[in-house]
């Protein structure tokens, strides 16, 4: 962290101050949210709500613990890999991958007005 530019580190604080409120809630806050994403992947379940949530941590991650793949120097190249988990998150969403083969072919049609969170409505 001592390379990192002045924006950086404050952004690393912050979730270090975050952290260190309850480290062991946060540990298992993280746990549960990875565990609720795998399943929701798995089964395509909510695909929509489960790729914005993926991708935030993704970025989280990329963000804060590769410390956005820095520091940089003469011939780096390495951005770190959470960043392509962001993209692909992002590519999921955009070919609404949920909706062909997971629940929410299923689910799209219950949820009504509420459809978004899942891959949409289907008719």
């Amino acid at each position: 962290m001592d390379k990192q530019p002045a924006m950086i580190k404050a952004w690393i604080k912050l979730w270090i101050d975050v952290v260190n409120v309850n480290p062991v809630g946060f540990a298992y806050f993280v746990a549960l949210s990875e565990t609720a994403l795998a399943v929701a992947l798995i089964l395509g379940l909510f695909s929509n709500l489960s790729y914005i949530g993926g991708a935030l941590l993704a970025f989280v991650i990329w963000s804060t613990a590769e410390g956005f793949g820095g520091p940089y120097g003469a011939g780096s190249t390495d951005i770190g890999a959470a960043v392509i988990y962001i993209l692909v998150f992002a590519l999921l969403w955009q070919t609404r991958a949920g909706l062909y083969l997971g629940l929410d072919r299923r689910l799209g049609k219950r949820l009504g007005s509420l459809a978004f969170v899942a891959s949409g409505r289907t008719t």
